[in-house]
């Protein structure tokens, strides 16, 4: 009988300890689970605010005039738009090792560095690298080497800047981004489908017919530029890369 109850006890005992054991899993597992769902929340909130950066980078539009003094000196334009930084019309004189800079006040030493400078290229793209364009007010061309500015570029908001995303159907397409201002249509991050006779028209509601042909496209070339020839842009809402042997449209933008 003696034995019999010290069984029983001896039983109960365990069936408590492992009954406390499952209650300490359970409380385990719980922490676990919390202690995951916060830092899932946390990744997301630093997610929600990367896309939020991103976002100012790409949707911000500003252009600038680069200008340079004595003979060591950079010129051009620079246009900023969908997280990337444009040159055109640019020419400088030789430096080693020339960096193109997003600055606040023209201090390189604060600024965010986005490329290497090609020296023979007239237009040029460089990534934002998600930089707040907002935090910035100017581009410097800098020779990190000599430690000389080559040229530096104010930046401002440009109302009088039209864009479009050029798209198209089918083999025969032309795709890329389409930016207008002071007199130029630029074509950036282009490509196009072979095709003969290919050229690029200013037009309303997109009928080739009534609009201005400003030049012959380039079918390697991912950006180029066009002079607009005095066009009244107030007379045109898009832009149409067009087959005028074929008569057959590549692509087309519409320009806001």
């Amino acid at each position: 009988m003696k034995k019999t109850i010290l069984t029983f006890t001896g039983a109960l005992a365990l069936s408590a300890f492992l009954a406390g054991c499952s209650t300490g899993n359970n409380d385990m597992k719980k922490e676990s689970s919390a202690e995951k769902t916060m830092q899932e929340a946390k990744s997301n909130d630093m997610k929600d605010m990367k896309d939020m950066k991103d976002m100012k980078a790409s949707t911000a539009l500003v252009t600038g005039v680069l200008k340079g003094e004595g003979k060591d000196k950079s010129e051009g334009d620079v246009t900023i738009k969908d997280g990337k930084l444009m040159l055109t019309n640019f020419k400088t004189a030789k430096g080693p090792d020339l960096h193109i800079y997003l600055t606040k006040g023209n201090d390189v030493k604060k600024g965010k560095r986005l490329g290497a400078i090609d020296l023979e290229k007239s237009e040029q793209t460089f990534d934002l690298q998600g930089a707040d364009v907002s935090e910035y007010d100017s581009v410097v061309v800098y020779c990190d080497k000599a430690h000389v500015q080559f040229g530096a570029a104010d930046l401002k908001a440009d109302p009088e800047v039209k864009m479009g995303k050029l798209t198209g159907e089918g083999k025969a397409k032309s795709e890329g981004d389409v930016t207008i201002k002071d007199g130029k249509v630029m074509l950036t991050n282009f490509k196009t489908a072979k095709g003969p006779d290919l050229h690029i028209y200013l037009t309303k509601g997109k009928d080739v017919k009534t609009g201005k042909r400003l030049g012959a496209i380039d079918l390697k070339k991912s950006e180029q530029t066009f002079d607009l020839k005095d066009a009244n842009l107030s007379e045109y809402d898009s832009v149409i890369v067009y087959c005028d042997k074929a008569h057959v449209t590549f692509g087309a933008a519409d320009l806001k």
